[in-house]
């Protein structure tokens, strides 16, 4: 009885964790597309990884200070390892943006949370009903249906961008994966702020040296900076979320519920733009919808 009561535990835990980072992501992420409309995407992502750096800089080297850290050097250079593997997924992801269509390679890159749950079941000793496994099969159906635009996708032979979104693929669910592992090794606060700072230190380096001249600080007025300090609030609420979901709850249903924040961006889009939802997309919501019903029960 109380192993089941645990379990149950963890699962809500999970679930209002997941939820939390869900909604935190995609409002963020949509909010985002304000700045990068005004500025692009190189600069909205130094000011976004410079708040992160100034932010987080002075909390590290008092932590360090204060000795609060229980994290070893080899625990260090095991993060920077597996926070070098979202690196590389972000840089494939956006080259496979922009050489391809965003209808056909968003969806691949949203599914490497499959890779991580698979991942997950297998080496982490991840325990779900059967119930539990239908509403996650439904959600990956549901997040693939909503995330796509079937009239796009005609002919996938020989379609730009398919090898860069299957490399983002990979090295996206491989991160999750090993986040999720490192969970029982480190302290939540370890946990929470060593892989972010160390991926903000990374994407500053890979932008210095990869599209350093894409950076003009003559478009950075107060705007686009507000703007990207409110997604500053929002996407740091949604990792923090999500690494109490994977330490305290399951990382399974945390990094499902977490892969679903482009429904939350959809949602946003219809309201505030206007935009108008294709019938799979429909689709696509109410079957997570039912996913998340299911879960919670």
């Amino acid at each position: 009885m109380s192993n089941d009561f645990h379990i149950e535990k963890m699962i809500l835990v999970a679930i209002l964790c997941g939820l939390v980072a869900m909604f935190a992501f995609g409002t963020g992420n949509f909010t985002k597309k304000f700045a990068l409309d005004d500025v692009g995407a190189t600069n909205a992502l130094y000011v976004l990884h410079i708040i992160n750096f100034l932010v987080f800089t002075p909390v590290i080297l008092f932590s360090i200070y204060k000795g609060y850290f229980s994290i070893s050097l080899i625990q260090v250079l095991a993060t920077i390892a597996y926070t070098s593997l979202c690196i590389l997924g972000i840089y494939n992801f956006t080259k496979a943006l922009e050489i391809g269509e965003v209808a056909i390679i968003t969806p691949i890159g949203g599914a490497s949370i499959v890779l991580t749950v698979v991942l997950s079941i297998l080496f982490l000793g991840e325990v779900f009903v059967f119930l539990d496994i239908v509403a996650i099969f439904m959600a990956f159906i549901g997040i693939f249906l909503t995330s796509v635009n079937f009239s796009k996708i005609k002919n996938m032979r020989n379609t730009k961008g398919i090898k860069e979104a299957l490399y983002a693929f990979v090295f996206f669910g491989l991160f999750l994966f090993f986040n999720g592992s490192f969970s029982s090794q480190l302290d939540f606060f370890s946990f929470f702020l060593v892989p972010k700072y160390l991926i903000s230190i990374l994407i500053l380096g890979f932008l210095s040296l990869f599209k350093r001249q894409e950076f003009d600080y003559k478009k950075l007025k107060p705007k686009p900076v507000i703007i990207m300090f409110c997604c500053f609030l929002l996407l740091n609420l949604g990792w923090f979320s999500y690494q109490f979901g994977s330490k305290f709850g399951s990382v399974v249903i945390s990094s499902l519920l977490m892969g679903q924040n482009a429904v939350v961006s959809i949602v946003l889009s219809i309201i505030i733009l206007k935009e108008k939802l294709l019938v799979n997309q429909v689709f696509g919501i109410i079957l997570i919808f039912i996913s998340l019903i299911i879960l919670g029960v």
